[in-house]
């Protein structure tokens, strides 16, 4: 259906689009990506369009990515975005090893106020699960840091 065909669309251009912001692509930077899975030519066109991406017909997709392609498994698909010539590797390591940091004080800053006696005697039971949500979300997004500053290693 198209219903389900336009959804597909507008996830991946998504994931695309998350790609760029997370390692600083320029929105004028034409950006290649492999999309491994069953796509019409038109759908192809409609994310090559909102997605200001050249999209890597699928016979011509590399059997094994390069060192600097960054993949994501998204609505059934594996895409691949190369990153080769449009970032700056060092100083995206750099950045992302700097936001890795932060968060694993903050990490730390939160596990200790949920040890602390008087924090627990005094905290409603809404703000001690904000806590440990902003803990999980926080230890994910580090998780997600790791494996950035390992592709780009």
């Amino acid at each position: 259906p198209v219903e389900r065909e336009m959804a597909q669309v507008i996830e991946l251009v998504r994931g695309v689009r998350n790609i760029r912001s997370s390692f600083n692509i320029p929105n004028n930077a034409v950006v290649k990506v492999y999309i491994r899975g069953n796509l019409g030519a038109d759908l192809i066109s409609y994310i090559q369009t909102l997605g200001k991406v050249e999209v890597v017909a699928k016979d011509a997709i590399p059997q094994t990515y390069s060192k600097d392609t960054i993949t994501a498994t998204i609505s059934g698909f594996e895409i691949g975005v190369p990153l080769m010539g449009l970032i700056d590797f060092e100083k995206e390591i750099g950045r992302f090893k700097k936001e890795h940091d932060k968060l694993k004080m903050i990490i730390e800053g939160g596990e200790k106020r949920l040890q602390d006696q008087n924090f627990l005697q005094h905290a409603t039971e809404g703000l001690l699960q904000k806590e440990k949500e902003k803990i999980e979300e926080n230890k994910a997004r580090v998780v997600i840091l790791e494996s950035y500053i390992l592709a780009l290693s």
